[in-house]
């Protein structure tokens, strides 16, 4: 069992998050990792994601966020994974 390819996510908290330089921001493959992470690998992926759109420009030269939305999310997306994970401990 610990030599499935799938071990390592089982059981384990993920957090998700994708940049596209289309104007959804990766969503689609958001939905496909959730599923493949979830349901194929057994890993409890966390109901916050952070998806962010025409990444071309949303990054400065020291490749933080331009958009207060887009920082708010990716704090509130790892203040989720970091409660979720000492949940399950």
């Amino acid at each position: 069992e610990h030599n499935e390819p799938t071990a390592a996510f089982r059981g384990r908290a993920f957090a998700i998050g994708s940049a596209s330089n289309d104007t959804h921001g990766g969503q689609r493959a958001l939905m496909a990792l959730r599923q493949v992470l979830g349901v194929g690998c057994g890993a409890h992926v966390i109901p916050l994601e952070i998806s962010v759109s025409l990444a071309k420009h949303a990054f400065d030269d020291g490749d933080r966020l331009r958009e207060m939305h887009d920082s708010e999310q990716a704090k509130a997306v790892a203040r989720q994974l970091v409660d979720v994970s000492q949940r399950m401990r």
